[in-house]
């Protein structure tokens, strides 16, 4: 694609009403806290999806030994984001 027709572009997206260049997504980057956010919020889902199965599919020892992993996986990813907002400090 040509450079003015790449700009035509951008253009008549942004007057679309497409484009909010405040948004993080449509931002280069995402601060520590926005990827903290976004990664607890999938976390809480996930975890909702499998608590609401109920008893459907309930076996006490797999459910013993998923808690112990999701909780394993709780602390690894608290850990990775204490590095990672001490690198930025």
């Amino acid at each position: 694609m040509k450079e003015q027709e790449a700009k035509q572009f951008i253009r008549l997206k942004r007057q679309a009403g497409y484009w909010d260049p405040h948004h993080s997504q449509n931002q280069w980057g995402f601060t520590i806290q926005e990827q903290a956010n976004e990664y607890w919020t999938s976390l809480r889902t996930q975890a909702q999806y499998y608590m609401d199965m109920g008893n459907m599919v309930f076996d006490p020892s797999v459910a013993d030994e998923n808690r112990r992993q999701y909780m394993e996986m709780l602390r690894h990813a608290q850990a990775h984001l204490d590095m990672m907002t001490r690198r930025q400090s």
